[in-house]
């Protein structure tokens, strides 16, 4: 006859479920995970050994969270790394995976892109004084992410 699992055990397996089906959904840092399971009542102990499961079995992995937060935050949101920085930071992903996951932005790409919001935001701007137009235009872009030194240069070329 086998014995019956523990009460904690099937908690456990329950807990570990929810988070696996939590973590397929899309990419979790490791910490939107830790918060999750504290949500569904998982204890300190129970989340810490579901968080080395989750990311033994690879349902959990801050690199590729972050990677995934760069490119769309990035592309679709057009945020500029200060931004995306800031985000990745309140997530606790470790400053050597926000370094290597920001290092994917082409350079190219994120001035030409910097060029196209700070151009749009001019275009749309019914100012008549040149001076307030590219002010309220450097901070709209500043206001995104993107580098005041960046933006003043990219600004004083419109």
């Amino acid at each position: 006859m086998d014995p019956k699992p523990s009460a904690s055990a099937l908690l456990f397996e329950e807990f570990l479920e929810k988070g696996r089906r939590f973590c397929a959904y899309r990419d979790r840092s490791t910490k939107e995970t830790a918060i999750r399971l504290h949500q569904y009542g998982a204890s300190p102990e129970h989340s810490d050994r579901i968080l080395r499961v989750l990311e033994s079995e690879g349902f959990l992995n801050d690199d590729r969270f972050a990677k995934a937060l760069v490119r769309g935050k990035f592309r679709n949101n057009h945020w500029g790394r200060v931004r995306i920085l800031q985000e990745l930071n309140h997530h606790q992903v470790r400053p050597e995976i926000i370094r290597n996951a920001l290092s994917e932005i082409d350079e190219n790409e994120y001035l030409s892109a910097l060029k196209e919001l700070a151009g749009k935001k001019m275009a749309g701007i019914k100012e008549q004084n040149d001076f307030i137009a590219k002010g309220k235009t450097a901070q709209h872009c500043i206001g995104k992410g993107f580098e005041p030194d960046l933006v003043w240069k990219i600004v004083n070329e419109l």
